[in-house]
């Protein structure tokens, strides 16, 4: 299955009708500070960000010399630290790290520096798709014994879940937008993105005893990649 979604966003990307007229084309990778939202109006807990990481292929179309688009396909790590609290004692950790394969499709403007007419800043933003295909919760128990138990994201888009020990399902699809910027300097490039998450990615609704925060879970993701350009 997951090996099927991969393919499927691939040639989704190959076949956009878009790779004839590309002006760059490469590699990018890099860092995300990750978290979910935890109330109706999209507020989240900055102390519960989870670092993690971003990995894809990167293509650039020119729309004139200061227009265009910077699209690709990404490996996107999102997900929180859900719940920190302590119990006699004892601290419980629960963590939740979800992995994505991510269409981005980002407008942009260009401000063009230097002798190459592929080097420019930039600024812009966009939609982005996104299909959940792996990804880890962890449960945690420090104290006089420890333990900690990790599962693989059950992906399911109906069940309910409440309390601790029942993060790991999450709705598989996720969709949004993107505010991106930075530069390129001929065959190299460094981009700074903010993701916003629409669909609340936890299946079922808030649990009203517990105040699972992970109930209303956007995504909201900070990433900065490096990128190397073949083209």
């Amino acid at each position: 299955m997951k090996r099927k979604l991969i393919i499927g966003a691939v040639a989704l990307f190959l076949s956009s009708g878009m790779v004839s007229a590309q002006t760059g084309f490469g590699l990018k990778g890099g860092l995300n500070l990750s978290n979910l939202s935890k109330e109706e109006n999209g507020k989240f807990d900055k102390n519960k960000a989870l670092s993690t990481f971003n990995v894809g292929i990167i293509a650039d179309y020119a729309l004139g010399d200061f227009f265009g688009i910077k699209t690709g396909l990404d490996l996107q790590g999102k997900g929180a630290k859900l719940k920190e609290f302590e119990v006699l004692g004892k601290t419980y950790r629960e963590t939740v790290n979800p992995l994505y394969v991510e269409l981005p499709i980002n407008f942009v403007a260009k401000i063009p520096f230097g002798m190459s007419s592929k080097s420019h800043f930039f600024v812009g933003a966009g939609p982005y798709a996104a299909v959940g295909v792996s990804g880890k919760y962890t449960s945690e128990i420090v104290g006089n014994s420890d333990s900690k138990t990790t599962s693989d994201i059950d992906w399911d888009n109906e069940n309910t879940q409440s309390g601790v020990g029942l993060n790991n399902k999450m709705k598989r699809f996720d969709a949004g937008a993107n505010v991106v910027a930075g530069f390129r300097f001929g065959k190299l490039g460094l981009n700074a993105q903010y993701g916003v998450g629409f669909i609340k990615t936890q299946a079922g609704t808030k649990d009203e005893v517990t105040k699972d925060p992970f109930a209303k879970g956007q995504n909201r993701t900070l990433s900065v990649s490096a990128a190397f350009y073949f083209r």
